[in-house]
C-alpha cells in the first residue's frame, strides 16, 4: 500500500482531535485521532514521591499547590544524563564541555518533571490513532495505537502512524472478507 496523505478535519469534540474519511480499494476507511485520557506521562520519565531520595528534584507544582508530591525522581537521573552527555556532547564555544553537559542534564530532567506533572502546559497531549475499515456498511477491520505523545512539532508523525494502522486494518478487512466469501460459497 502506498503512503497516503490524509485530508484531516479538525474535531475537538467528543474526545477527538481530528479525523479523516477515505476510500481505499473497495473499502471505506475512517481514521480517528482521539485524546488518550488514560496515558501515564510518568511512565519512562520517573515517579513523584513525598520522600527525598538521591537524584530527586523538587516538584515545581509543590510550591503552589497542595496535595501534590513534593519531589520527582527521574527514571534517568541528572547524574546519569551528565555522564552520558560528557561522552556524546560536542564542544560548545565559550563553555567547558563539563559545564555544558551539566546544564543540559539539568534542563532535560526539569523538562521531564514538567511534562510528567503538567503535560498540557508543555504543549504535549497523548492520543490514540484508530483505523476502521468498512465494506458495504459492515465493519471488517480495525487497528489502533495508543499513548502517542504529540506536540505541534511532531504532528506529521500522526500521518505515519495513521498509514501503519490503516495498513493493518486493511489487511484484517481483506482477510475477513475472504473468509466470509469462502463461507458463502
Amino acid at each position: 500500500m502506498e503512503t497516503i496523505i490524509f485530508e484531516w478535519e479538525d474535531a475537538h469534540t467528543n474526545g477527538m482531535v481530528k479525523f479523516a474519511f477515505l476510500q481505499v480499494e473497495q473499502f471505506n476507511a475512517t481514521i480517528n485521532v482521539v485524546y488518550d485520557y488514560d496515558h501515564d506521562f510518568t511512565e519512562s520519565r520517573g515517579t513523584f514521591t513525598s520522600k527525598w531520595e538521591n537524584g530527586a528534584i523538587k516538584n515545581p507544582r509543590a510550591k503552589y499547590e497542595r496535595n501534590v508530591f513534593e519531589y520527582f525522581l527521574p527514571e534517568y537521573t541528572e547524574e546519569e544524563r551528565y555522564k552520558d552527555l560528557l561522552i556524546t556532547m560536542h564542544d560548545v564555544p565559550g563553555v567547558t564541555r563539563e559545564t555544558a553537559a551539566r546544564k543540559e542534564a539539568q534542563r532535560q530532567v526539569n523538562e521531564e518533571c514538567l511534562i510528567a506533572a503538567d503535560p498540557e502546559s508543555q504543549g504535549i497531549i497523548a492520543v490514540g490513532v484508530t483505523a476502521t475499515i468498512h465494506y458495504k456498511g459492515v465493519k471488517l477491520g480495525n487497528a489502533s495505537i495508543w499513548g502517542v505523545e504529540l506536540t505541534s512539532e511532531n504532528d506529521s508523525y500522526i500521518d505515519e502512524l495513521a498509514n501503519e494502522e490503516l495498513a493493518q486494518a486493511l489487511t484484517e478487512a481483506k482477510e475477513t472478507l475472504a473468509e466470509l466469501r469462502q463461507d458463502v460459497s
